[in-house]
């Protein structure tokens, strides 16, 4: 979860933007995602990370192979993350980082 979820984009912006005070994460980028930017806001308080970028795969319990299948491409990919202020994160959530994957 966060403040502002991305899901199913492609090519998605977030530019000079402020999360001040939130209890939880700032910034989700979930499952397909495509050539998302995070460029040039600023994050202030943040109860988690500030921006957190998680994908799923299939596990494989056949043939003898055990395991986790990311071939149908439900992640994040070509996602940037610059010049961001980041300052006082991890409120409630102590394995808080700026950018977690």
């Amino acid at each position: 979860m966060g403040a502002l979820f991305a899901e199913g984009t492609e090519f998605l912006t977030i530019d000079s933007c402020r999360f001040s005070r939130l209890d939880g994460n700032a910034i989700m980028v979930s499952g397909y995602a495509r050539n998302a930017t995070v460029h040039g806001n600023d994050f202030r308080f943040i109860g988690g990370t500030a921006v957190a970028a998680f994908g799923r795969t299939e596990e494989i319990t056949d043939n003898g192979r055990n395991g986790f299948d990311a071939t149908a491409g439900d992640f994040p990919r070509f996602v940037t993350i610059s010049n961001n202020l980041v300052d006082t994160i991890g409120l409630w959530q102590k394995q808080a980082s700026a950018y977690f994957q």
